[in-house]
């Protein structure tokens, strides 16, 4: 998992952004982010997009004969 924070602007409006990569094991991956207003971007959007990264889960697809 690797976090961080991103300063910038949306549709010309000043945005911050928290984001949350994960990688799975078996191959990909996701990523989160939560973006507001700087102002509004407080703990419990932070914590929101954290429940979603620490409540994913991923799994092997099995794969079945090409013919």
């Amino acid at each position: 998992m690797i976090t961080g924070y991103y300063d910038g602007s949306v549709q010309g409006e000043q945005a911050r952004g928290y984001g949350i990569g994960l990688l799975s094991q078996y191959g990909g991956g996701i990523f989160v982010l939560a973006v507001s207003t700087p102002q509004k971007l407080g703990q419990d959007i932070i914590a929101a997009a954290d429940y979603l990264a620490q409540n994913t889960h991923f799994s092997k697809r099995e794969t079945g004969d090409v013919f």
